[in-house]
């Protein structure tokens, strides 16, 4: 569960009460921001392990939140009224929870311990979703190296992978990354023009 967490809005009573919850939930730290753009930079230099981010602060300043996605892998949870839900809803795609707000007086932090619960599942799922699209890319980029170290020199299937797995081997680096050198410079193999 998160220790520590990151809390961006303007809404000071709504801090308030998370501040008063969020420690039951099991956060014993909470940094406090009413900018996006400082909970940017405190979200790149804390590591925190939960965000918890008012849906208003994202219209004034889009290009931070994209900032704070790619610097910070964090479950985030947007906060956001009623009167928020569009907003909410044209977000939710790239956050892993939503949390209605003003929080309800009774079993608020239940509500709460929901919401991170579900952030906590998504965002694991959003990571190993973003690992697998990764490793398509590069199964598909060894693939394609290795057609054309086939076409270039005339070798098997089995003997082009051999050969480029002996030279990652002998170079100590990973196949995707002789992959990509190959495909960036024609697929010529070791000893002649081309082979990285």
């Amino acid at each position: 569960m998160a220790a520590t967490a990151l809390l961006c809005g303007t809404d000071q009573r709504g801090q308030e009460r998370l501040q008063e919850v969020l420690p039951s939930c099991g956060v014993q730290t909470v940094w406090l921001s009413k900018e996006l753009e400082t909970a940017c930079e405190l979200a790149e230099r804390c590591q925190p392990d939960l965000i918890l981010l008012e849906v208003l602060q994202l219209q004034a300043a889009l290009g931070r939140f994209n900032q704070m996605r790619t610097c910070c892998p964090a479950p985030l949870i947007l906060l956001g009224g009623e009167q928020e839900l569009g907003l909410l809803q044209n977000y939710a795609d790239q956050v892993d929870g939503l949390l209605l707000t003003p929080l309800p007086v009774v079993r608020t932090a239940a509500v709460v311990q929901l919401a991170l619960i579900s952030a906590g599942y998504a965002a694991g799922l959003r990571l190993a979703l973003q690992e697998t699209r990764i490793a398509l890319k590069e199964r598909k980029q060894i693939e394609q190296a290795k057609g054309l170290v086939m076409l270039s020199e005339g070798l098997s299937e089995e003997q082009a992978y051999r050969r480029m797995r002996s030279q990652a081997m002998g170079r100590r680096i990973s196949m995707a990354r002789l992959a990509e050198e190959i495909l960036r410079q024609g697929g010529v193999i070791a000893g002649r023009p081309g082979w990285p």
